[in-house]
């Protein structure tokens, strides 16, 4: 969890190895535990963000996503520096925070 004046980001961070192929879905490896954390967040509406690392870059998203395939890391990831900006801007309520959370998260995975 991180806070700062603008509020509180509850991140859960999952580290993972890529499956090769393309087509595979990434199993996140969260506990039931963890689901009910995120969900529960979520309802108290704090953001909260599952961010999925591999090799040397992560995928952020906010919400619980199932079926995440390999290809939608790779077209999706970003780097540690943009995540860490983003957790300043999300926790210190920098003027770009709107637009560099929705452009992140434009796309919407189903359960």
């Amino acid at each position: 969890m991180y806070a700062g004046p603008a509020g509180i980001l509850f991140i859960e961070y999952k580290y993972i190895k890529l499956p090769k192929r393309l087509t595979t879905f990434i199993n996140t490896g969260l506990s039931p535990l963890q689901e009910q954390w995120i969900t529960q967040m979520q309802q108290w509406k704090h953001p909260t963000w599952l961010v999925i690392g591999a090799e040397k870059s992560c995928l952020i998203l906010n919400k619980l996503t199932k079926n995440i395939s390999t290809a939608y890391y790779h077209e999706n990831k970003t780097d540690t520096k943009t995540l860490a900006q983003l957790i300043t801007d999300v926790t210190q309520g920098q003027p770009n925070e709107q637009k560099i959370t929705r452009a992140k998260f434009k796309k919407n995975l189903g359960k």
